[in-house]
């Protein structure tokens, strides 16, 4: 009797453990880049977003992570631009206020782990799989990972916008806390 509690004591505190982990949100990035008239890159970052994980490197298939980034802490280190990105034509913040992502499964890689979810922009909806590279720290999880899109499927811009490239590289810098 001693043994089943002791045990399924353990068992609970590694569930809540899973259950409770935050994304670091201070020492996490989302950055991205992209084309502008063919000759330079912008790049840009998210400055604020919030997350959530439920990450288990042992048992990858029971973990989630849910992921929501204001728009409006978009960062191109160009006040003006920033207000540009946030006009109808590209992300319309004012009716769609978030870039939302949510897990649908997590595997186990050679190299770290492949989220796949649901990726939300300007109310459009596309299903990805990220891979990540994946490092255990004293604090938890940090997790690395590149993404490469085409804007024109979320509509944010234009075909007529020439001046900026259609495919955008996310970059994405998650640091679980325990």
């Amino acid at each position: 009797m001693r043994i089943v509690l002791v045990g399924s004591a353990i068992v609970l505190s590694s569930l809540l453990f899973i259950l409770n982990q935050k994304i670091d949100s201070q020492k996490s990035t989302v950055t991205f880049s992209i084309s502008n008239l063919f000759v330079n890159t912008v790049e840009g970052s998210f400055r604020n977003f919030e997350g959530e994980a439920s990450f288990d490197i042992e048992n990858p298939e029971k973990s989630s992570f849910k992921i929501k980034i204001p728009v409006s802490s978009i960062n191109t280190e160009n006040e003006d631009r920033d207000k540009h990105l946030q006009a109808e034509e590209y992300f319309h913040s004012e009716k769609f206020p978030f870039v939302e992502f949510n897990s649908t499964f997590v595997n186990k890689t050679a190299e770290g782990i492949d989220i796949s979810g649901m990726l939300k922009i300007k109310g459009v909806t596309k299903e990805f799989t990220i891979p990540f590279n994946s490092e255990k720290t004293k604090e938890g999880y940090h997790l690395t990972g590149k993404l490469e899109i085409d804007r024109f499927d979320f509509n944010v811009g234009s075909e007529g916008s020439f001046s900026m490239g259609r495919k955008v590289e996310l970059g994405i810098d998650f640091y679980i806390k325990n």
